[in-house]
């Protein structure tokens, strides 16, 4: 790329991504799923079946994207299989 920029005498311009605060804020901010979901989450990650949890965090997703932050924290955990964590996760939002 540097090659071809002093050869040919091009500038880069590169698009700025605008994203707005409340895009932001949506995006990040975590919502978490009722109580009946909740619970299945726990069972599933407290017997450690990792697969049918992530197929839960997905189902999540599509509920409403709204959950996706959460479903997302939950899908990582997983992919590195962190029973443990994701327990507490789950944990400190059931008793709530």
């Amino acid at each position: 790329m540097h090659k071809l920029k002093s050869h040919l005498h091009l500038e880069w311009i590169y698009q700025e991504e605008n994203v707005s605060t409340s895009e932001l804020e949506e995006i990040t901010e975590i919502v978490i799923p009722p109580q009946k979901e909740l619970d299945t989450l726990y069972d599933l990650a407290a017997q450690g079946s990792i697969k049918a949890l992530m197929r839960q965090a997905q189902y999540l997703e599509k509920l409403n994207k709204k959950f996706t932050p959460f479903a997302q924290q939950l899908l990582e955990l997983a992919n590195d299989f962190q029973d443990a964590k994701i327990v507490e996760l789950i944990s400190q939002y059931r008793s709530r």
